[in-house]
């Protein structure tokens, strides 16, 4: 980001994360076309993975923009920054490339019910949050090999199929998303909603990954002006879409009425209704 802000200077309008997994869920289950190619990463230890960055350049001249671009793109492979790239020629091209990163949640609801952490990490930190979460999530992915079985999570027969990881790198804010092997929407109760034992597992490790203040004040703890602490992370145990009962939601919309009238707190932190 920092060759790009050198290179584009005041046209850089734009510069998106997109993780392996946030690329493949999107041309799995949309049928989106990559202006890449994946790796066959089928291998669950393979460490082949293709991280993308959506880059724009914006300008009242378009000639003027399309040329820093060119250049930036030229010295981002020459000095392995990256290992391929593709410039858009025309409207159309650019409209393509924006569905990819538009469409990732489609594509993840695509998959069923998920999980998803919004977390506040700095750019300079993303590449050790993504090294730490597809560590953990090697060993909790459902094996793509049919004639390989895994122990059940106890009661609760899911396992993570894919980690999605996106955002803006100029903002602290990232998006996390596991999607899952198991029950539907449609077939799951939700009044006897089970949170699978490894994303408990992962919120454990990445709210301790948090409190060992490895960004600052962007994770942990965000310290205001003021001096006041407040979450920097919070779950929405599964995808709000279908999954509680209109009287549980009713009251968690009664609820956040009652403490918070002016409606400033966190629009989407929910409370879990699980049967236990």
């Amino acid at each position: 980001m920092r060759l790009a802000k050198y290179e584009l200077a005041e046209t850089l309008s734009a510069f998106e994360y997109l993780n392996h997994d946030a690329l493949r869920v999107v041309q799995r289950e949309l049928k989106l076309d990559l202006p890449i190619t994946l790796p066959n990463d089928d291998s669950l230890c393979s460490k082949r993975k293709a991280h993308a960055v959506l880059v724009e350049a914006s300008s009242i001249n378009e000639g003027y923009a399309a040329k820093l671009m060119n250049a930036f793109t030229a010295k981002a492979k020459n000095t392995d920054l990256c290992h391929t790239g593709v410039i858009s020629a025309n409207l159309r091209q650019t409209e393509k490339l924006w569905e990819l990163r538009k469409n990732v949640i489609d594509a993840c609801k695509q998959t069923g019910p998920f999980y998803k952490f919004d977390l506040q990490v700095p750019a300079k930190q993303l590449p050790e949050l993504v090294r730490l979460l597809e560590s953990i999530c090697s060993g909790e992915r459902a094996s793509r090999n049919p004639s390989i079985r895994r122990l059940p999570d106890s009661d609760n027969m899911t396992r993570l199929r894919d980690l999605v990881i996106f955002g803006q790198l100029s903002s602290v804010r990232k998006a996390i998303r596991f999607t899952h092997c198991g029950l539907k929407a449609s077939s799951m109760d939700s009044r006897q909603r089970i949170i699978p034992t490894c994303v408990v597992r992962i919120e454990s490790i990445l709210a301790k990954w948090l409190a060992m203040g490895r960004c600052g004040k962007f994770l942990g703890f965000c310290r205001n002006s003021e001096g006041t602490e407040t979450r920097g992370i919070h779950r929405l145990d599964i995808d709000e879409y279908g999954l509680q009962s209109n009287a549980a939601r009713e009251l968690q919309l009664a609820l956040k009425k009652a403490w918070d009238p002016k409606g400033i707190m966190n629009p989407y932190k929910t409370w879990p209704f699980i049967s236990n």
